[in-house]
């Protein structure tokens, strides 16, 4: 959690200030204009800084988000935790390190206006280590590692948000294919046993989120999900021998705050 919490804070703060701007800057000009048809001399215009933060809105929408637009984008976060002399139920901890690592590249390709087709690849590491002493006093050293490799094949839909220039609400259906390799090493005494579980899933689902444009041609967007169907199989094995298999249907209708993504995107346009 601690490491979502700040950069999730900050885009908050970006949303609320890229959203107000636009917003108090066109009741400005709404206010400005029923002024000058009260008043006398109907030929007030914009100043040219004015015009020039018009256009320079207007182009973000134009070009970053039209047709024969294309993008790359890379996101993700690091996150390590550690603990030290800590009673945990029945046993005690010695030592105890987590480290988790997510880095999510992707491209697409707007088809249309405001809709893009594309491809991301994430992978995933995790890391943890636990010694700890049991009730009666023996020691045993836990080890797990995680390789996650994470596919997705998108269609992502961008509608602003209270008419914005800047700030987008995002709708992406995505079919999605994942494999999890699990590896755990457990010490005890002199008996050491390995085991590996690998875990397939194919999904159908979606992902909601919020997408800013900082300036033109650049924009960062944070999601949550995915939320959806789909289906999973899972081999576990015990020093190489396939020991238990397991299948698994499911639904995700609630989601995680966990799953929140953080990506940042670059775009080219490929107009003639």
């Amino acid at each position: 959690m601690k490491g979502h919490r700040l950069p999730l804070l900050a885009l908050m703060c970006f949303v609320l200030f890229w959203i107000q701007a636009p917003l108090s800057y066109g009741q400005n000009i709404e206010a400005a204009d029923s002024t000058q048809t009260d008043e006398v001399n109907p030929h007030i215009r914009l100043s040219d800084s004015q015009e020039g933060l018009l256009l320079e809105q207007d182009e973000i929408t134009i070009n970053s988000l039209k047709k024969g637009t294309f993008t790359l984008g890379i996101g993700g976060f690091l996150d390590e935790n550690r603990i030290r002399n800590q009673e945990a139920w029945s046993y005690y901890i010695l030592d105890e390190k987590k480290s988790q690592m997510n880095i999510r590249f992707s491209a697409s390709y707007f088809m249309s206006d405001r809709k893009a087709v594309g491809l991301s690849f994430r992978y995933i590491r995790k890391h943890n280590t636990t010694l700890y002493t049991d009730i009666l006093g023996d020691t045993t050293l836990y080890d797990e590692r995680e390789n996650g490799y994470d596919m997705n094949l998108f269609y992502k839909i961008h509608n602003p948000i209270f008419g914005s220039k800047r700030v987008y609400f995002i709708m992406q259906p995505e079919l999605a294919y994942k494999l999890t390799i699990t590896n755990t090493e457990r010490e005890y005494g002199n008996v050491l046993s390995l085991n590996e579980t690998r875990k397939h899933r194919i999904s159908a689902g979606f992902q909601v989120g919020v997408l800013l444009f900082p300036f033109e041609g650049f924009s960062l967007e944070a999601k949550l999900g995915p939320l959806g169907v789909g289906y999973s199989w899972e081999n576990y094995l015990e020093e190489g021998d396939n020991i238990s298999n397991s299948q698994n249907f499911f639904v995700h209708l609630v989601p995680r705050i966990t799953s929140v993504s953080f990506v940042m995107t670059k775009y080219f346009s490929l107009r003639k």
